[in-house]
């Protein structure tokens, strides 16, 4: 399982489709709250795309940590 630490205050979904099935990774509206994000990993969503699509927000905090 993968895990990534993320800080975001606004609440949103981006839903990943991956092999037929939905990702939803959902965030918090509470300002340094860390939000957890896991997926399986056999689908194909890669760490870097996850982390280039949030780079993408003008919300976007920082990403606490990731671990594989």
């Amino acid at each position: 399982m993968h895990i990534i630490k993320i800080y975001n205050p606004d609440i949103f979904h981006i839903n990943y489709q991956t092999g037929g099935e939905n990702i939803i990774i959902p965030f918090l509206k509470i300002l340094h709250i860390p939000i957890i994000i896991t997926y399986h990993p056999d689908h194909v969503v890669t760490l870097g795309k996850i982390i280039d699509e949030l780079q993408l927000l003008s919300t976007f905090r920082s990403v606490d940590s990731i671990m594989v």
